[in-house]
Order: C-alpha cells, then sequence, then structure tokens
C-alpha cells in the first residue's frame, strides 16, 4: 500500500538528501560550459537588451536545398596511399575487381572502408581516375538512368548507399558501366559479417594495427615541420620525437583506438599541438576507453569460479559487483542487500524459485576481485566519519558509469532484471536504496531512454511518495547531465538530452500535481534548460498551481535559475510574475527575490548589484518592485530593511554604485508607504550600525 504523503512529504522521518550519495553527487553537478548564449532559441515573446523586445516566435528552417547529383575526384588520394595498411580481404577485392565491374564493400561506417575502395580502384585503373559521387545515399540509380553519360568512360567511381539492399542497385547499374568502360566500388552500411551480405560484397573489419595507422598519419603531419628547433630542418628530429612519444602508456592508449580515423584525428592533433610529458595523455582518449575495458574485465570475471547450480556462482559475483558499483559510498551490507535483490530478479527470468546464494563462503574481498578490492585493507579513517566507523563501497564515479554501461549493453537478457531491480530499490524502505535507484536509472538510460522513462522513470514522477518522485527527478537530471559530460568519458548525445527535456516538459503540464511537483524537483535539482524562456513558460504552470509544502520545490527550482540562467533573466521572470494576477505567482515572485536578497554575500553583493542595476532602467524598475512587496510584507519585512540599509551603504561607498542605488531609491519612494518608512528610517539610521537605513 503506498505511503500517502499529501500532507506529510516524509520530513524528518529518516529522510537524507540525495548528495549524500558520492556517484549521484558527481552526476547531479552539470558539466562545465553547458549553458551558452548561441544554445538560446526564442519560442515567443523575449526580450534582448534595453527596451528590445522581440514578439512572436524565431524558427530556424532546416529544411535543405536538393542538392545537384555530381561526381568529383578524389583529392586526397596520395595521403590515403601514405598511410594505408591493407586489411585481410584486399587481394580477395582486387581480384573480384578483375573479373567485375561493380563490387562491394560492407561495414561500419568511420572504420577505413572509403581509404581501402580508393586505394584498390586506383591500383585497378589509375589514381587520376577515382572518382566519387555525392550526395551520399542519393537515389543514383533514378539519376544515372536518365543522365549515364555522367560516367566518363574508362573512369572508377566509389557509390555509397546507406543501408539499401545491394540486389536492385547492382541490377540496375552493372549494364550502365558496362556501356561506359567503368568500374565502381559500391560502399555500404553494414553492422557485422553476420548480417546478410551479398555475393558481389566484401565485409570490411580495419586491420588490427592501431599502432602503426597512428605512426604512419603522424608521419604525415609532421612533415614540413621542425620539432626539435633544428635551424636548418631536413626532418631528421621526427623519428627522435616520435620514439619519445610512444611510451608504452601512450601505445596502450592507441591500441584502445577503435577506428582508423580515430588513430588519423589524433595522431593530426598530435602534431598540430607537438606536446610532450604528460601533455600527451591529456590529448588521447585512453582514460575512457581503458575504464570501460576493465569494467568488462571485472564482470567478465578474469578468475573463472566452479560453475555450480545453474552458474550460480558466476550470476552471484556478478550481481554483487554491479551492487557495490551502484551502492558507492553504502556500507556493505546494503551492498549485499542489493546482491540479493538483483540475483532474485534473475531468478525470476527462469520461473524458477528463488536459487539463494551460499552464505559464510567466501569472504567479499574474493568475490568483488582484485580490481574492486584494491583498497579492501587500507585503514579507514574515522574522522572523515559522522557517524560510526564501518566499511563502505568505494568506487569512482566514472567506474560506475562504466560498469553499468557493460552491464546493461554487454549481457543477454539482463535489462528485464535491471530495470526491476531498479523499480524495487527505489521504493526500498532502505536509507540510501532509493538514490541508488537513481544512479541506476539515469545511466541506464543514457543508452536506452524511452524504455527505462516508460517502465520505471515516470511511474516513479507520479508516485504518491515523496521519495520516490525526487528519485525520479534525480534519475532524470543525471541523465542530462551524463548525455553532455565529456568529463565523464561519454560521447555527447544531445538528442537524449533533448528527449528529457521533453519530458521535463510534459510533467510541468500535466494534470497530475505529483507530476509538476517533480518536474520543479528536477529544476531543483540543478537542470539547465537549453530553452530559459521555454523553462520560464513550464516553471510559471507549476508555480501557478502549487500549494501547500509543494511550494518549497518552487522555491528551490527558482534558486537553481539564478544561479544557472543568470540574476538578471530570472529577476525579470519573477517581475512578471508579480505583475501577474494570479496570487500564486505573486506569493512565489516575492518568497524567491527574499531568499535571492539573504543569500548573497557580502563578497559579491558590489559585482552582483552592478551587473544588475547598471543594466538599464529596466532592470531598475524590475528591482523596485521586488523590493517594494518584500519591505511590505509582514513576513519579509525587518530582514529585508535590514538588507536594503546595507545595499545603500554598498552604493555610498562606491561611486559606481551611487548612482544606480539612488535611481532605485527614487522608485521605491514613488509609493508613500515606502516613502514614510525610509524617511523614518533615514532620520534615524546610523553610519555604524546595520539595522536601518
Amino acid at each position: 500500500m503506498p505511503i500517502d504523503d499529501e500532507n506529510d512529504p516524509e520530513e524528518g522521518v529518516g529522510t537524507r538528501s540525495v548528495y549524500d550519495h558520492p556517484t549521484l553527487r558527481r552526476l547531479l553537478s552539470p558539466p562545465r560550459s553547458s549553458f551558452r548564449i548561441d544554445d538560446l532559441t526564442n519560442a515567443g515573446p523575449s526580450a534582448f537588451g534595453d527596451h528590445a523586445t522581440v514578439i512572436g516566435s524565431i524558427s530556424l528552417d532546416r529544411s535543405e536545398r536538393r542538392k545537384e547529383f555530381f561526381s568529383d575526384r578524389v583529392s586526397d588520394l596520395t595521403r590515403r596511399c601514405r598511410t594505408f595498411i591493407q586489411p585481410q580481404y584486399f587481394a580477395d577485392l582486387q581480384q573480384r575487381l578483375r573479373r567485375n565491374r561493380i563490387v562491394g564493400i560492407a561495414g561500419l561506417p568511420k572504420t577505413g572502408r572509403m581509404t581501402a575502395a580508393c586505394i584498390a580502384l586506383a591500383e585497378h585503373r589509375s589514381a587520376d581516375l577515382v572518382r566519387r559521387i555525392f550526395p551520399r545515399g542519393a537515389d543514383i540509380v533514378a539519376h544515372l538512368r536518365e543522365d549515364p553519360e555522367i560516367i566518363e568512360k574508362g573512369s572508377c567511381y566509389i557509390i555509397e548507399i546507406a543501408d539499401r539492399q545491394l540486389t536492385d542497385v547492382l541490377r540496375s547499374l552493372e549494364p550502365i558501366f558496362e556501356g561506359r568502360d567503368s568500374s565502381a566500388i559500391i560502399i555500404r552500411d553494414l553492422r557485422s559479417s553476420e548480417d546478410e551480405l551479398h555475393r558481389a560484397e566484401v565485409f570490411h573489419e580495419p586491420p588490427d594495427a592501431s599502432l602503426e595507422i597512428f605512426r604512419r598519419h603522424l608521419a604525415l603531419y609532421l612533415d614540413g615541420k621542425c620539432v626539435a628547433d633544428c635551424g636548418t630542418c631536413a626532418g631528421n628530429c621526427h623519428e627522435a620525437y616520435v620514439s619519445e612519444l610512444l611510451t608504452e602508456p601512450v601505445k596502450r592508449s592507441i591500441g584502445l583506438m577503435r577506428s582508423p580515423r580515430e588513430c588519423a584525428h589524433y595522431a593530426e592533433r598530435i602534431a598540430a599541438e607537438l606536446p610532450r610529458g604528460q601533455a600527451i595523455a591529456a590529448i588521447l582518449p585512453s582514460e575512457a576507453r581503458r575504464r570501460r575495458e576493465e569494467a568488462r574485465r571485472i564482470l567478465l570475471l578474469t578468475e573463472r569460479p566452479d560453475e555450480g547450480y545453474h552458474n550460480r556462482s558466476v550470476q552471484h559475483r556478478r550481481a554483487l559487483r554491479i551492487a557495490y558499483a551502484v551502492f558507492a559510498g553504502q556500507p556493505m551490507a546494503s551492498v549485499s542487500e542489493g546482491a540479493g535483490l538483483l540475483l532474485e530478479k534473475l531468478d525470476h527470468l527462469f520461473a524458477e524459485p528463488v536459487i539463494g546464494r551460499p552464505a559464510l563462503l567466501n569472504d567479499l574481498p574474493s568475490l568483488l576481485g582484485r580490481e574492486l578490492c584494491s583498497d579492501w585493507h587500507r585503514p579507514v579513517d574515522e574522522a572523515c566519519s559522522t557517524q560510526r566507523v564501518t566499511r563502505v563501497a568505494q568506487v569512482d564515479a566514472e567506474v560506475v558509469t562504466a560498469m553499468l554501461d557493460v552491464a546493461w549493453n554487454d549481457f543477454d537478457n539482463t535489462r528485464p532484471a535491471l530495470i526491476e531491480w531498479v523499480d524495487e530499490l527505489a521504493s526500498h524502505p532502505e536509507l540510501g536504496f532509493s538514490e541508488c535507484a537513481a544512479v541506476a536509472a539515469g545511466i541506464f538510460a543514457t543508452h536506452d531512454f524511452d524504455h527505462v522513462y516508460s517502465r520505471v522513470i515516470r511511474r516513479w514522477a507520479r508516485d504518491r511518495r515523496w521519495r520516490v518522485r525526487r528519485t525520479a527527478a534525480a534519475a532524470m537530471v543525471s541523465t542530462a547531465n551524463l548525455d553532455g559530460a565529456d568529463q565523464l568519458g561519454l560521447a555527447s548525445n544531445r538528442h537524449v538530452r533533448a528527449l528529457v527535456n521533453a519530458e521535463i516538459e510534459n510533467l510541468a503540464r500535466s494534470t497530475s500535481p505529483l507530476e509538476r511537483d517533480t518536474a520543479a524537483m528536477v529544476w531543483g535539482l540543478g537542470y539547465i534548460s537549453r530553452n530559459p524562456s521555454q523553462a520560464a513558460r513550464a516553471l510559471t504552470v507549476v508555480a501557478t498551481n502549487a500549494t501547500g509544502w509543494r511550494t518549497r520545490n518552487v522555491s528551490d527550482a527558482i534558486e537553481r535559475l539564478f544561479g544557472t540562467i543568470g540574476n538578471s533573466w530570472t529577476i525579470g521572470m519573477l517581475s512578471w510574475w508579480l505583475d501577474s494576477s494570479n496570487p500564486a505567482l505573486r506569493r512565489h515572485a516575492a518568497q524567491a527575490f527574499f531568499d535571492w536578497v539573504d543569500r548573497l554575500a557580502p563578497t559579491s553583493r558590489r559585482r552582483e548589484l552592478f551587473a544588475l542595476l547598471d543594466a538599464g532602467p529596466t532592470q531598475v524598475d524590475h528591482m523596485a518592485s521586488l523590493w517594494r512587496v518584500v519591505l511590505l510584507d509582514p513576513r519579509f519585512s525587518v530582514t529585508a530593511w535590514q538588507h536594503l540599509a546595507e545595499w545603500l551603504k554598498t552604493g555610498a561607498s562606491d561611486p559606481q554604485l551611487s548612482g544606480p542605488i539612488r535611481s532605485l531609491i527614487r522608485r521605491l519612494a514613488a509609493d508613500p508607504a515606502i516613502r514614510s518608512r525610509l524617511t523614518y528610517w533615514l532620520s534615524r539610521g546610523s553610519a555604524t550600525t546595520t539595522s536601518a537605513a
């Protein structure tokens, strides 16, 4: 039976902050430079600059003009020849070209298929005759049927058809190329050699020679450069620099590169920057790749135990290691409990009773393995513990991310069990379990957002328990931050962040007060919208309908807006709320402005005041209207007058602020109620006290 927290959001009953979990604290911290001015899009009335208002909507028409069909000579063939390493199938490809007009290369994009095709055609005919047809994926068959003269006699062509079936293309193009005495290689996207491969195709697997590919590209990019201040350099310093560069750690990093294009990219960067020493490691993408390889070693169990009943020993170790990662920072008792819950979910997949696991048989260090227990016997620092001294799981956030990536993507039929496990953790009564659920759900959602959101996060967002809704909010913020968090070693995927933003909008505009409250929690936990105008409108809907204790989440959301979008923009939004006829919006505006004034530290007050009050008369009007409300509101009046006195003293001691402060006071004094009180305080004010102006 779910707990109804309509009047009591579990406050003071064994709750913990989401920031107590070390991994979740990292995931909830947005990456640097996550909000940029060029990310802004206008979707309604917005103000930019003094007295400048854009009315309506601005949209960017992304439709492209239809590109013309054409072919062009491959201009970088010389460079490709210098850096090319033959894949295993290359001799077979050359034989096929001698027998057929058209052959195919299928494989994954960005793995060297284009270079292999260029070299094969150049050796088959001539480098000057190799041409490439543009645009990629165009309806080549239709174009060539209309005008076969596009194909020059005796030339060679490279045609890219994305993932289309090859049979129909071959049947249509072979007569055309036969008539023009030309040859072609068709490049097609294909995931693996086990997929449907046409008899005229070879499957492209890049050569396992990352180091040699990197070395050749580096030599190419170093041409004409002196790397040792030789004076009259003849390139003799290159070999010494490459030998210095290719240390064993650097070679291991290069060995983890996945494609020739990646090798070429980093070779070009190194040739441009010419790093030495530790600066080399900062350029190469070694850490992220190495973490995932380490995570695979941890979960694939290099030390294979006895299989036992239903491979229980293997499952037991993997489940414990996954739980150890998810429960980072939690006591080992919680790790063991979490592993047991995961094993139960795995047992349910077999539709059998719970198998259980052995007790008092294996010690934890042997179950967790050498990688996770390297510091197991390190003494526990009692000074760092605010409660009892106990052993906790110690895993870096980056390793947690890599291990859950492997658990989600590299094992068969585990996702249903992982989803059910995460769902149970979110509702578990033990402290810290719901934060662990947010960690796992947030990381899993970066790989399969629609599935994870529909199965668990959406249901959490409308749960009557405040703790479960907070788990949903933390998971969504973690997903959005991971999506652009290069420091965690993940490729940025704006598509997932866009999905998160769309779902936050849906929650904010929902008819359910619980879902609207979850949306406010998302902003309160630090979610940064790429479109602040859109976020302000959605937050306005939430604030309009927020009542009772739910107003706390709206206040947290506004506080975050001050820190992420900026004070000037947020104060403009609060002024807009103050002009509303809705009492809830006016109440939120007054509370949020007072909280901001109260938080403004003396060290940053001058800088913030100068930026705000010097922005123009419109900004001063916004500030005056908000000050007027808090100065007259009995809830804030005494403290608000004290803060206004501090502002006056700051303006009196700083010539740059004296003019803007005077403008603010003039606007406040226009109100008779403010003028009488201001006169009273000024007549009794002392230069040595802050209790009055």
